[in-house]
């Protein structure tokens, strides 16, 4: 198993969302979400454990910070799966 973290856009299309989607989950406009999927901010600790939930996936596992590894970057490295990633 890898040590990874995920980019918030390869979790969300993991569970298959669409920006739209999430963005209405989280009572933000699609922009916002938009902005913190390509790095241009950064969701707030409260924001991001409301993703981290809509996503089940630990916050630990996600990268909330900047894009550095896609899904599909993610996959070609050794067939790793989302449930595959290890995380603290």
């Amino acid at each position: 198993m890898s040590e990874l973290k995920i980019t918030m856009e390869a979790a969300r299309r993991n569970k298959g969302l669409t920006q739209e989607g999430v963005a209405k989950k989280l009572s933000i406009t699609r922009d916002t979400y938009r902005k913190f999927e390509t790095g241009i901010s950064s969701p707030t600790i409260e924001m991001a454990a409301r993703f981290a939930s809509l996503v089940a996936l630990p916050m630990g596992c996600i990268d909330f910070s900047r894009p550095k590894i896609s899904l599909k970057a993610m996959q070609k490295r050794k067939n790793t799966k989302i449930g595959d990633i290890k995380c603290k």
